[in-house]
């Protein structure tokens, strides 16, 4: 069996026992107890796939289709869904975001983005990739699709068509929510697809550290920096699900993709998908394989979360106060669904499906000739919506033109007054295309379903 080269850290395992002190005990494919007389076995979320890349087929599986919750991996989504975008021309890497308030309210981890900025898509993306910025991700999502709720259903209507039926996307962070699921063997589909799919962007995953507004972010996946060969793609943990991992790696050639979800430590995490990697590569890895265990002290690895963080309520869909944000998310629920964006193609059957069901969402019913509006700002007076909506419609004429100024009206989370610039009476085509003239010459927009 190949070796798994590693480098060593002597304070590695102190900072697991205090990492542990804060997590529940629990086993990973049925390992014994962490050695502690007072460990108290916690419910089983283990759960693994290895997959060989260029036929899909299944090296190992372990609890691969039991439901789980991706946590952090479910940026891997949001980020597909950009890089498709991009490929198709409906956004680009300059292109601005602007950051509402409920995106700015996003808990950590973040890159701190303030309500009513802008931040560049590829910084945005880059966030992801490396910080794992759930600010950042909803920002992504808004500017997208209107609200987060409405980009978590084109992100699960677009994950179908992968072949992943067994996930359902709630939002676009992981954050905790109760009707977020997945599945090891779907995570790996995904896995997979990023790297064929989009060769021009995969590589980004293997960045080490990202600086952003002269602050350094270091990569959370740390695995990828001391094994031979991996070159992504992304962590993730909530409390609910346990430390997880999609990993993908080359050598001699082949590349093996893999997910392990329900880690106790990001260490025991690591160390079971080098093990995992390494039979899969030495030929010694089948689907009928015993659970690997690694033996403590074949990995070093520094976790990326030292202090995980409380779990919120399991609704992660609030309605919150955009106090002078230029985006209104959409109190929308898992059973709205937005139209989708893509054309379907291709499924992709890495489990012999050549019909995987259908998304369980179905496209909204929108208002005729006026369901859709652009909104370019939000500001103190009426006056000064006014002018904007009427910049706004001379800038972008041949779409907005169709369209009727609206001044919606609010307030904020102080109870002061909130003037949002709005040309609405558009169809969704239309307030898209009006957006990215806008966005093109440096102007603020974004999309929402009119109220």
């Amino acid at each position: 069996m190949a070796q798994t080269q590693m480098k060593q850290r002597g304070a590695f395992w102190p900072a697991i026992r205090v990492l542990t002190h804060y997590l529940p005990k629990a086993t990973l494919f049925g390992a014994a107890l962490l050695a502690t007389t007072t460990a108290v076995a916690a419910p089983d979320r283990s759960a693994a796939f290895i997959m060989d890349y260029s036929t899909g087929t299944a090296l190992y599986a372990h609890n691969a289709d039991e439901p789980r919750h991706p946590a952090s991996l479910t940026k891997m989504m949001t980020l597909f869904m950009a890089f498709e975008a991009i490929q198709q021309g409906r956004l680009s890497m300059d292109q601005k975001l602007l950051v509402s308030q409920f995106a700015a309210d996003q808990d950590p981890t973040k890159l701190g983005l303030r309500p009513g900025s802008t931040i560049l898509v590829r910084d945005a993306v880059m966030g992801l990739v490396t910080k794992s910025a759930n600010d950042a991700a909803a920002t992504i999502a808004e500017n997208m699709a209107g609200s987060e709720p409405a980009f978590a259903r084109q992100m699960t209507q677009r994950a179908r068509r992968l072949g992943m039926s067994s996930t359902l996307f709630a939002n676009a962070s992981g954050l905790p929510n109760d009707a977020q699921i997945t599945t090891a063997r779907d995570m790996a589909v995904l896995g997979r697809a990023l790297v064929r799919d989009f060769p021009e962007f995969y590589p980004l995953f293997s960045t080490k550290n990202f600086t952003y507004q002269g602050r350094i972010h270091p990569n959370h996946n740390r695995l990828m920096n001391v094994y031979d060969g991996m070159d992504g793609i992304k962590t993730g943990f909530i409390r609910a699900s346990g430390f997880n991992l999609v990993a993908s790696a080359k050598r001699d050639g082949r590349r093996l993709v893999g997910a392990v979800f329900g880690g106790s430590s990001p260490g025991q995490r690591d160390q079971l998908m080098a093990k995992l990697m390494d039979a899969g590569f030495s030929g010694t890895l089948t689907a009928s394989s015993a659970d690997y265990t690694p033996k403590r002290g074949t990995l070093v690895a520094a976790a990326e979360e030292t202090r995980p963080v409380p779990t919120p309520a399991n609704t992660r869909l609030p309605a919150r106060n955009n106090s002078g944000a230029t985006i209104t998310p959409v109190s929308a629920t898992l059973g709205r669904a937005a139209a989708p964006m893509f054309s379907p193609p291709p499924v992709e059957t890495s489990r012999a499906q050549a019909n995987p069901k259908p998304a369980t969402a179905q496209p909204v019913a929108l208002k005729p000739q006026g369901g859709w509006a652009v909104q370019v700002g939000a500001f103190t007076t009426d006056s000064s919506a006014q002018k904007a909506a009427q910049a706004a419609s001379a800038n972008a004429k041949a779409v907005l033109g169709r369209g009727t100024i609206a001044i919606a009206e609010s307030k904020d989370s102080k109870g002061a007054r909130v003037y949002r610039a709005r040309i609405a009476g558009l169809t969704e085509k239309d307030a898209r295309d009006a957006c990215q003239a806008l966005i093109r010459q440096q102007n603020a927009c974004v999309t929402v379903p009119a109220s």
